[in-house]
């Protein structure tokens, strides 16, 4: 009768070298996190700093109308400065008004002798979501808005 096969220390040193290398490579710390490749958003509460809203006046002339406005952040309700208004003419492109304004400290803007029409307003500023709407101005009418902007807290790639 044949006798089982003895296994030589020679085989079960190399497996011992495999298994040890297997444990030694778990216990590593992963690597790190590549910073270009991740991203993350804020979610923590936004807290109001306490900057006011004020709406500019505006006068108009009679075959001119006029927009007006405020842009605070929809979060906190502050004012918000330097966002980019413009005014876009949907239905001439010939004719425009001033093709955009920046808002001021109090978050306001206005547009005067704007030439009745339909106009497209978009708002827009570095740390918050931009915002677009459509109006319809009239000739010797104010058209009143109020945009509240959400601000973009994510970061990374």
């Amino acid at each position: 009768m044949n006798s089982p096969a003895v296994r030589s220390p020679a085989f079960l040193i190399p497996l011992a070298a495999l298994l040890m290398s297997a444990l030694s490579c778990s216990r590593q710390p992963a690597p790190p996190i590549d910073a270009m490749s991740t991203g993350w958003c804020d979610t923590t509460p936004m807290r109001p700093i306490g900057r006011a809203v004020e709406m500019p006046n505006v006068r108009t002339l009679p075959q001119f109308g006029a927009v007006t406005g405020t842009v605070v952040q929809a979060e906190t309700g502050d004012a918000l400065e330097s966002a980019v208004v413009s005014l876009t003419q949907t239905t001439d492109a010939k004719l425009h008004s001033q093709p955009w304004r920046g808002t001021d400290s109090k978050g306001g803007f206005a547009f005067d002798s704007v030439v009745p029409g339909i106009y497209q307003l978009r708002v827009r500023r570095i740390g918050e979501s931009q915002d677009t709407l459509t109006i319809h101005t009239m000739a010797g009418r104010v058209d009143t808005v109020r945009i509240r902007m959400r601000a973009y807290r994510c970061y990374g790639y």
